[in-house]
């Protein structure tokens, strides 16, 4: 999910991106990048409105009343901008985004998870974890408290890398791999956001003793890519995110001898329900 607003200004086009959302981190803040993907980037411009995609029945976020507390920011930054909001109702089922056209009339579509690398999306404004539900009662799963419980089976779907990339301008980009010593003079441009990745790079840097030079930090993955293409600067991506920019030559990968970190995503199921064929099937073309 994704949010930018377009404030219209004979100057500058400024495109203000939300997003939520419940298990993530919630985003909201101002980019500069009118070259920056977004929902509304082909829309006709409404003078006098901010257009707001959301969710009808989404609570505590928004609904139809607007009561949710992403209704609220809505009117704040309205407020602020001198708008009348016009709502567009789209529920936020999987693929929602993607299959936006280009002229959708959405200068804001709240509720878009940071750090996805998708989009260029903004600084939290909410934060929470993922929670284990389950119908009070199903007396096959009472009492489960952990993931690792038996009676839960757990299937990897994907498996995500951390990956050091570098221009194609860059003096390590025709390098197959290099140490993590090569690196303690290079201008690294970090991603602002607490995360296991951003850990595990501290720490085996403070562990092989090699100095590690962030002295710019960006709250987006999208803003990150776009500096190292410009070579700007180094940085460690989820490779997820710029594998397009790797096939496409426009970043280099390069690895780093000392460093290889994975990540591992899962689908978790009961282990003695049975499963419907649509879930069977699900299993089959994720397996």
């Amino acid at each position: 999910m994704l949010a930018s607003l377009c404030a219209r200004d004979d100057m500058t086009k400024a495109r203000l991106r939300i997003a939520p959302a419940a298990g993530r981190l919630a985003t909201l803040a101002l980019a500069l990048f009118a070259t920056c993907a977004a929902v509304s980037a082909h829309a006709a411009p409404t003078e006098g409105l901010l257009r707001v995609c959301a969710d009808p029945m989404n609570m505590p976020f928004s609904n139809e009343k607007g009561e949710g507390f992403e209704n609220k920011l809505v009117e704040l930054i309205a407020d602020k901008l001198q708008l009348q909001v016009k709502y567009t109702w789209l529920p936020q089922v999987v693929g929602h985004v993607a299959t936006l056209p280009d002229d959708s009339e959405c200068d804001i579509l709240m509720g878009y998870a940071q750090g996805t690398g998708l989009i260029e999306d903004t600084n939290p404004y909410y934060r929470t974890s993922y929670v284990l539900i389950y119908r009070q009662d199903d007396k096959s799963l009472a009492g489960v408290e952990s993931l690792s419980d038996e009676r839960l089976k757990s299937k990897v779907i994907y498996t995500d890398a951390l990956a050091f990339v570098v221009s194609p301008q860059h003096r390590l980009a025709h390098r197959k791999s290099v140490s993590l010593t090569e690196l303690g003079e290079e201008n690294f441009i970090a991603h602002n956001v607490l995360s296991p990745y951003r850990e595990v790079v501290l720490r085996e840097f403070l562990t092989h003793k090699v100095p590690l030079r962030m002295d710019v930090e960006m709250p987006t993955i999208e803003t990150i890519r776009k500096l190292v293409e410009r070579n700007l600067g180094v940085a460690f991506l989820p490779r997820m995110c710029v594998e397009q920019e790797i096939e496409q030559k426009r970043l280099c990968e390069v690895r780093v001898k000392e460093m290889h970190v994975e990540r591992k995503i899962r689908l978790i199921y009961p282990t003695r329900r049975g499963l419907s064929h649509a879930a069977k099937a699900f299993l089959e073309v994720v397996g």
